[in-house]
């Protein structure tokens, strides 16, 4: 049975670790509180072994349902960071993510090219 664990509660970015059934830590999400309204989801990560098998949704899904309950969050932003042939930005659609600006910016970090995409979500 795979379960969450919240860490740095009282830091300005909380982080949600995602623990499966034999205790490996497979994720984690962290998000900041940015208003009395909203929150912004600022880095969820899956090793890559157990992405596209649903853990990804899971454990977004967990750290909508906690910043919505402990903090009375109505909407969620986020900076997609995709590269070209990645489905990040499909991942965050189907998750209920809408864009927010279709103009694109391009960041470059000297190996990969990443198209930042502004994403949001009322909860």
């Amino acid at each position: 049975m795979s379960r969450f664990i919240l860490e740095n509660l009282i830091s300005k970015s909380p982080k949600v670790l995602f623990i499966n059934n034999k205790n490996n830590i497979i994720g984690n999400c962290t998000f900041s509180i940015i208003n009395y309204k909203k929150a912004s989801i600022n880095n969820l990560f899956i090793k890559e072994e157990f992405r596209k098998k649903d853990n990804g949704t899971k454990l977004l899904r967990y750290t909508e349902e906690l910043v919505k309950t402990n903090y009375n969050i109505e909407e969620t932003s986020l900076l997609a960071h995709e590269k070209p042939n990645d489905e990040l930005k499909k991942f965050f659609e189907k998750n209920g993510y809408k864009i927010k600006d279709s103009n694109y910016k391009i960041y470059n970090d000297g190996s990969d090219i990443f198209n930042l995409i502004p994403m949001y979500k009322v909860l």
